[in-house]
């Protein structure tokens, strides 16, 4: 099998740094920004949380011939839920080289449900 590409981790935080209630996506992004000691390293980020509105996307299962993943994310369904418990990895992109084809932003989702 063949994977493009994986991130994993055994999660084992280094710090824990509290998050103020009320923060959108950008403004997230803003703190995170911050709170990180280089934007030249890749992080894993948990969050836990109960979250007023989640909406999330998947990419959906391949077939072969399998298409580039810049064309598969262009029919990718979403997922909204309120409220909801969910816990967060943002993983880090280093500079726009290795950011994800689909994000113009330098944090990248991965979620999964806790409830």
């Amino acid at each position: 099998m063949k994977t493009p590409f994986a991130c994993v981790t055994f999660f084992d935080p280094d710090r824990v740094l509290p998050l103020p209630e009320g923060m959108d996506f950008e403004g997230l992004t803003r703190y995170l920004d911050q709170a990180v000691p280089t934007v030249n390293l890749p992080y894993a980020i948990k969050i836990r949380g109960t979250f007023s509105y989640v909406k999330t996307r998947s990419v959906p299962a391949q077939t072969r011939p399998y298409s580039r993943l810049v064309e598969v994310v262009k029919n990718q369904p979403t997922f909204d839920s309120r409220p909801s418990k969910w816990w967060s990895f943002l993983l880090r992109a280093l500079p726009k080289r290795m950011r994800i084809a689909t994000s113009s932003s330098s944090w990248v989702w991965e979620q999964g449900r806790e409830d």
